[in-house]
């Protein structure tokens, strides 16, 4: 009985382009090609070699290694190239756990991170400085809370909200920033709050800080120095 090479791939379930390819690195030899139209022709022992091929593939065996064991390498070669080829897949997998191992705490951390994803409240008049602050401190990780135009909603939100950190600019409408910086410390005297402000003159910010603000930012701001401000008041300790 012979099989051609279409009928072969389909019984060990490879492309003839694969079969071919091993033909022409020497791993397969056709048991008879027809003279006149060149059809391959390969008999019910071959299947065996091309599932011997396979199956070596599959344990990682270089093609060389595996022509050498087609040739009829003695049991002293074969067992030497199992066994280094055994040697160097238990090396990859200890890389490999090592890397799973790796990536399972990165996992857990980013996990843990999020999990104490920081608050903020941003309380500022301009629609257009409120979404500049949030888009800044959101990619540092933090949550925004809320973003408002003006004190009184900011004082209702925080009262149960209890943000990390406020934003809070002085030229609000009505209640202007300092006082409703004096009313939130007055609810709560652990609050953090960062003054935002274009009247960043010296006795501004003086009575910003002296009013428990925790740090003074003057508009227009930079990015980082505005991360940077109220990554540190998270830190700053209670004034009380």
């Amino acid at each position: 009985m012979y099989y051609t090479i279409g009928e072969l791939a389909k019984v060990v379930n490879l492309s003839t382009d694969a079969i071919r390819y091993y033909e022409e690195v020497g791993l397969l030899r056709p048991n008879h090609v027809d003279p006149v139209n060149r059809y391959r022709y390969y008999t019910p022992e071959q299947i065996g070699r091309i599932m011997e091929i396979v199956e070596w593939k599959e344990c990682g065996l270089t093609l060389e290694e595996i022509g050498n064991l087609l040739d009829g390498a003695d049991l002293d070669k074969r067992q030497k190239i199992f066994q280094e080829r055994l040697a160097d897949m238990l090396d990859r997998e200890a890389r490999l756990a090592h890397s799973i191992r790796l990536l399972q705490s990165r996992i857990a951390a980013h996990k843990e991170a999020s999990a104490e994803m920081k608050t903020v409240l941003i309380i500022d008049d301009s629609a257009f400085v409120r979404q500049c602050i949030a888009d800044v401190l959101e990619r540092q990780g933090w949550t925004v809370a809320e973003s408002v135009p003006d004190g009184e909603q900011g004082l209702e939100l925080y009262g149960w909200q209890k943000p990390d950190v406020v934003v809070l600019d002085i030229g609000l409408p009505g209640m202007d920033g300092i006082q409703v910086l004096k009313h939130i410390r007055q609810q709560d005297p652990n609050a953090k709050v960062v003054m935002c402000s274009g009247r960043g003159t010296p006795e501004v910010v003086q009575e910003c800080l002296d009013n428990g603000a925790v740090n003074f930012v003057a508009k227009p701001f930079l990015p980082h120095v505005l991360a940077d401000a109220v990554a540190a008041a998270v830190q700053s300790p209670v004034l009380g």
